[in-house]
């Protein structure tokens, strides 16, 4: 190389430093997919049997196999693949059933969901079909034991409060399917709530996503179903007014020896059967992170110190000696960064796989405890055991787990990213009122006092990052004070900059933690036993520094904790 650069000849080839570029970016921006090795269990290995007697056996030998109509609907409950087999919970419930009795259960297509006229004519070709909507008035056929139960629900954007009484539904407006079987019944049912009808499941989670509609209504396993398809992270599920969907076999009348076969063999369906059927369909699936921007820059940081100290050597046409001097320099400079930036990108891969592991992992219980607790509530319900408190503590405790690691793997992944603040003008006052009104709509038990020094403040900043900002400071203030004591936010202009006070009368800080306590993932020694990861005020200080302003933490001598909080405007 030396003896090039002394001759004139060439050294910087923008060839070979793309290609590095390309190669080097390629090996950091790696995929990590998720795998899921499904095991069967003991119970799938060791089918329980329904005990039939000698007449219900000999008329099960009499037939060769028995003709199942159903009525085409949506994945995951039911659909067909590209040859016309069934597949989804009711297939693979109706594989289960035929299991129990030993003999072949053909599936066969007669509709769509709402073509109920074809139910009927449906019993002059098969043995039996399924509905949701059992004919009790027809005497000329019977009816089934429930052999599926799903909650109906709705999927409500993250940033949205979910309601469960009617009256505060009342002004909301709600996408549903109009091609579900439940689309009429929930219409005559709630004739005063906002229906919005819908093609699919796709449209309605958009139009939640979007902010069209307050929530999207559909059975629990197609709102999972379809969340997993269509990789969402930004939408949450939650009851709607306690609905339930039962599934029931239709048969003749006078086929009462198959009737009680079919029963048996429902009532043999244990709930890990059940459930091992229904969460190989409706598993929820969360979107992992790749790695992050801030690795492609610390590519471009090294290449341009090459670029400057050869560009240095052009032209100043340094002696041989110094040249030789100057290449070791930088050739040590250039491993020592290239050793930093091996320990950055490995930190990153491990917090990406921590997250991807932890997201993946948690949510195989969450699911398992969720379906055994519509169980648990159906049993309750049919044999009146009492326990409806019991219940509903351990759904609110489900729920509050689930919504502290969503926010948490939420909070991760912006942490993570590489912030880069979008600045327009805009009023930070009416900011500061949105923020108000969702607080108060999250908190209703909290007092929120802000006071400001004149009506507007027009600021130059990302107007999304420091909303983020201020709810996660006010979240944290609430968070660790008294819920009888009012959190204060004082907003004043001075200088061509905006000074930003959040004061709570809370626990406060440790002097030994003040120092730390903007460091990602720490937490005061005086929080563990209060939820929280330590990401509210790391990523509040890098919102911050994008908008080159300061932020500083005090603790009264009188206790609680004061944000300080200056931006330029």
């Amino acid at each position: 190389m030396v003896t090039e650069l002394l001759t004139n000849k060439p050294v910087f080839q923008p060839k070979r430093i793309k290609q590095f570029v390309e190669h080097l970016i390629f090996a950091i921006i790696l995929a990590f997919p998720n795998v899921y090795a499904a095991e069967k269990t003991q119970a799938e290995l060791n089918i329980i049997k329904p005990q039939l007697t000698q007449q219900e056996n000999a008329f099960l030998n009499s037939k060769e196999s028995i003709r199942f109509c159903i009525n085409e609907g949506s994945m995951p409950l039911l659909g067909f693949d590209n040859n016309g087999s069934a597949i989804g919970i009711l297939a693979d419930l109706n594989q289960l059933l035929a299991k129990k009795i030993d003999k072949q259960i053909v599936t066969v297509r007669i509709g769509s969901p709402q073509d109920q006229e074809a139910e009927l004519p449906g019993l002059q070709i098969c043995d039996a079909y399924s509905t949701v909507d059992p004919l009790d008035n027809n005497l000329s056929v019977n009816i089934s034991q429930p052999f599926l139960q799903q909650a109906i629900v709705m999927a409500i954007a993250n940033t949205q409060t979910a309601f469960y009484q009617r009256e505060y539904l009342l002004d909301k407006r709600f996408a549903i399917n109009k091609h579900v079987t439940f689309f009429k019944p929930l219409l005559a049912k709630y004739p005063h709530l906002q229906f919005i009808p819908v093609n699919n499941a796709k449209t309605g989670l958009a139009m939640v996503v979007a902010g069209r509609v307050y929530a999207y209504v559909d059975s629990l396993a197609t709102l999972a179903f379809q969340i997993k398809e269509q990789g969402m992270t930004g939408v949450k599920m939650a009851d709607f007014l306690d609905n339930k969907q039962n599934y029931y076999y239709v048969l003749k009348k006078q086929q009462t020896k198959l009737l009680s076969i079919i029963n048996k063999a429902i009532l043999s369906i244990t709930p890990a059967e059940r459930n091992n059927i229904i969460s190989s369909w409706v598993a929820v699936h969360y979107q992992h992170t790749t790695a992050s921007y801030s690795i492609s820059l610390w590519v471009v940081i090294i290449l341009l110190l090459l670029f400057i100290g050869i560009n240095y050597f052009f032209k100043n046409k340094v002696s041989k000696g110094d040249l030789l001097e100057k290449i070791q320099y930088l050739s040590q400079e250039n491993k020592q960064l290239t050793t930093d930036l091996a320990e950055k990108i490995q930190i990153e891969k491990q917090s990406i796989r921590f997250a991807e592991m932890f997201s993946h992992e948690y949510r195989t219980p969450i699911s398992i405890i969720s379906t055994n607790l519509d169980i648990l509530d159906l049993k309750n319900n049919q044999s009146a055991l009492f326990i409806d408190s019991q219940i509903e503590k351990m759904r609110d405790a489900t729920t509050k787990l689930i919504v502290l690691v969503e926010t948490a793997l939420d909070r991760e992944n912006l942490a993570s990213s590489h912030l880069i603040a979008v600045k327009v003008n805009f009023d930070f006052y009416q900011l500061v009122d949105e923020v108000s009104v969702e607080m108060k709509n999250n908190y209703p038990s909290r007092k929120l006092q802000i006071t400001v020094s004149q009506r507007s403040c027009i600021i130059y900043a990302d107007r999304k990052l420091l909303k983020i900002m201020l709810k996660n400071l006010i979240e944290n203030a609430f968070k660790y004070s008294n819920n009888k004591l009012a959190v204060a936010v004082i907003l004043i202009v001075e200088e061509n900059h905006l000074f930003i006070k959040v004061i709570d009368k809370g626990v406060g800080i440790p002097t030994a933690d003040i120092k730390h306590i903007f460091d990602k993932y720490h937490r005061a020694s005086n929080t563990s036993n209060v939820p929280g990861i330590g990401l509210g005020l790391y990523l509040s200080k890098l919102i911050i520094a994008q908008h080159s302003g300061v932020i500083t933490v005090i603790c009264p001598p009188e206790g609680g904790t004061q944000i300080e909080i200056k931006l330029p405007l």
